[in-house]
């Protein structure tokens, strides 16, 4: 689900400009350290001014909030893309904490963004993590589970997910996934033959 951050001023952004933009977010948060990552610095890698950025988004969460939403969109499931959301329950699982592993300094930073300005967790929390969650329900758990059930599913799979990204990065790891499936196996309510076997 694309975001809609609509320009303040100036000409109608670029689809290139705006994904070079994006690219560079992305790569720095790979590169460079929780602190590190500044409106400056991707501006640098993307070779475009400070002031387009903010053309485009009021701030650092928001670029972050649009840039990991694609990666979720593309690298992982889509709502606006069906046959994303067939795939295997335990595929969805390893590659949603492949993903956050891979940019969990960006993740955590966007994160932490948040909780300093009010319209910024408030778009992380209605578009970004409940389209995700979204996702997820649609994924892991069988129709007609009790709503209860589906948010204790849900609740026990982000919650895990998120503890890892924010506390303990050691908990994304392979080893670590391998747990939060078989924990998922043997909740009632989670669909797919994989999550079922033995």
């Amino acid at each position: 689900m694309k975001t809609n951050n609509q320009p303040v001023r100036g000409r109608p952004r670029s689809d290139k400009s705006r994904l070079s933009i994006l690219k560079a977010a992305i790569a720095l948060s790979q590169e460079l350290g929780f602190e590190e990552i500044t409106i400056e610095g991707i501006a640098a890698k993307a070779a475009v001014g400070k002031q387009t950025i903010y053309r485009w988004w009021p701030n650092l969460a928001s670029l972050l909030f649009e840039a990991l939403s694609e990666v979720g969109e593309n690298e992982v499931a889509s709502l606006d893309n069906p046959d994303s959301l067939k795939m295997k329950p335990e595929d969805f699982i390893r590659k949603t904490f492949k993903v956050a592993r891979t940019h969990q300094v960006a993740l955590a930073k966007m994160m932490a963004l948040a909780q300093l300005d009010e319209q910024t967790h408030e778009k992380l929390t209605q578009s970004f993590i409940n389209t995700r969650r979204e996702v997820a329900r649609l994924i892991l758990i069988k129709p007609g589970t009790r709503h209860d059930q589906q948010e204790f599913i849900l609740d026990l799979f982000f919650g895990t997910l998120w503890y890892g990204i924010l506390v303990r990065p050691e908990g994304l790891k392979n080893s670590s996934i391998d747990r939060v499936v078989k924990l998922l196996r043997g909740q009632s309510g989670v669909i797919g033959t994989t999550l079922d076997e033995g």
